[in-house]
């Protein structure tokens, strides 16, 4: 019998008044969980050879369970990609009538405009605020039901805007939704997935949002009319709906419901999610990790409580700095903004087309990054990333003042597939593999937060930028590249093949790039 401690006999396996749980060899008193320890529970021996956990494939469960989730990472990039192509169509115009009660365009001037763009990471911000509690009390299920609730309704009002405060109302509640779902879906991905395939499902994230902002652009060039504008956000709406009807087949995950004493409910869903009811040392390596953090917390921390432990608010430091750093290298400008910005070099109907193989080269780039994620590491890819896109964006300035737009453009066109390599996925892969369960919650929702912060000033201050520095702007972005690959050099562990224990260990040590 392998122990953790003191075994208690269990009671007769006949014995069913409910104070017992028996899920297949592992004995628990449901009733004293919350104040007892790993104590109380007993494993069935390991054979010799067994102290590893076993082959684990994905398994159709785990896959779908992932797509589903997708779905919500999924909006982020078509509520990003729906505002490029249409943007004259929508704004640059003078009403005309039409047979409907609305109108066929809302006129804005550039400001209004840029708050509009804005108003999505605003949303985002306050969304990431409100995932941290909702996951904390809630679990990872739940919050997706809350976020699908609110892209409805964003949805709506985008679709049926009668004024400009509406759509931007709209846009808010869109980015509110995306903010929510920007942290629980990682969370949840990183939860139910197994330690060898950790990595390349932790970059379904950025996957998912590279194909929601490649289907937006394409499906934006037919749809570039009126109404067509409205239908393209409505979709928002849609994809909320067919996300909602297949949560009932998806498994809360079992790291959660460990936390919260549900033994049998973490066994259960291991073994629907493995495919295998040989789930027996996985079950218990999450006990055992359980119970290490409770040795330091007996709850869910708050922001506050991470950042005055000496050992974690090392990784807060670490996830903030390359959360800021994926938005101040320019990138949201750059997709916001994508088919103004081609149309400087070319015709605009070209233009359109060139934006949309900017998203697709993301999505290469993304692909080629869940490849090579769990074979040449976190850290490899993110400073590679970081180099490259700090390269580009000072080889864009010369070539720009000197006119060659086709090399700019092709340069612009590589510092996205260098982000899409390293800085887009590897931040959000990072929380749940560098923070311990009771700190994701709070750790995930501050580094969201922050990510959603820069959003808004960086769609917000881009078009001044470039009416008052033109293509000196991407010089700025170069040096945020620099300074942000001196800190990652320094402060980022290796996490590839680890699990978070020995991360927080080597933090707790004092110990960062070996951490």
């Amino acid at each position: 019998m392998t122990e953790c401690a003191e075994v208690i006999t269990p009671p007769s396996p006949t014995r069913n008044d409910g104070k017992w749980l028996k899920p297949d060899g592992v004995y628990i008193e449901s009733s004293e969980l919350s104040s007892r320890t790993l104590s109380t529970v007993s494993l069935p021996a390991l054979a010799s050879g067994e102290d590893a956990l076993p082959e684990q494939p994905l398994t159709r469960h785990l896959l779908f369970a992932t797509f589903v989730a997708s779905i919500g990472s999924f909006q982020y990039g078509w509520n990003i990609g729906t505002v490029s192509i249409p943007a004259d169509t929508i704004h640059l115009c003078t009403p005309t009538p039409t047979s409907s009660s609305l109108p066929d365009c809302l006129p804005m001037s550039s400001n209004i405009w840029a708050f509009f763009i804005g108003s999505f990471a605003l949303g985002g911000l306050c969304g990431g605020l409100l995932a941290g509690p909702l996951t904390a009390r809630f679990g990872r299920l739940i919050p997706f039901h809350v976020t699908n609730a609110i892209f409805l309704a964003a949805g709506v009002f985008m679709a049926a805007a009668a004024n400009p405060g509406m759509i931007i109302f709209g846009r808010f509640l869109s980015g509110l939704g995306t903010g929510a779902a920007s942290s629980v879906v990682p969370m949840y991905v990183g939860e139910i997935s197994p330690p060898r395939w950790r990595g390349v499902l932790g970059t379904v994230f950025s996957f998912s949002i590279c194909i929601g902002l490649n289907a937006a652009q394409l499906i934006s060039i037919p749809l570039n009319y009126y109404p067509g504008w409205r239908i393209l956000f409505a979709g928002t709406a849609v994809w909320a709906i067919v996300m909602s009807a297949l949560l009932p087949w998806c498994y809360e995950t079992p790291k959660y419901l460990v936390s919260k004493g549900k033994i049998t409910e973490a066994r259960a869903s291991l073994a629907k999610l493995r495919e295998t009811d040989d789930v027996i040392l996985e079950l218990h390596n999450l006990l055992k990790a359980h119970e290490e953090e409770r040795a330091t917390a007996s709850a869910s921390m708050s922001i506050l409580e991470i950042a005055r432990s000496r050992t974690l608010r090392k990784p807060l430091l670490l996830a903030s700095m390359l959360h800021i750093a994926q938005q101040l290298s320019g990138i949201s400008p750059i997709f916001a903004f994508s088919a103004q910005l081609f149309s400087g070099f070319m015709a605009p109907s070209t233009a359109r087309w060139v934006s949309v193989a900017l998203t697709f080269v993301n999505t290469i780039g993304t692909a080629l990054a869940a490849l090579l994620m769990d074979r040449s590491g976190r850290r490899l890819l993110l400073l590679t990333a970081i180099a490259g896109m700090a390269a580009c964006e000072v080889l864009i300035i010369p070539l720009s003042l000197h006119h060659a737009s086709i090399p700019s453009s092709i340069f612009l066109i590589i510092t996205v597939f260098f982000y899409a390599l390293g800085l887009g996925p590897v931040p959000w892969l990072l929380i749940p593999e560098i923070f311990p369960t009771t700190a994701i919650s709070a750790a995930s929702s501050c580094s969201t937060s922050l990510n959603w912060m820069f959003v808004f000033v960086m769609s917000y201050a881009f078009p001044q930028m470039q009416g008052t520095m033109g293509v000196w702007s991407f010089l700025v972005f170069a040096g945020f590249m620099v300074a942000a690959g001196i800190g990652a050099w320094f402060m980022l562990p290796e996490t590839r093949g680890r699990n978070v224990e020995s991360v927080v260990e080597g933090f707790r040590k004092g110990k960062w790039r070996s951490a």
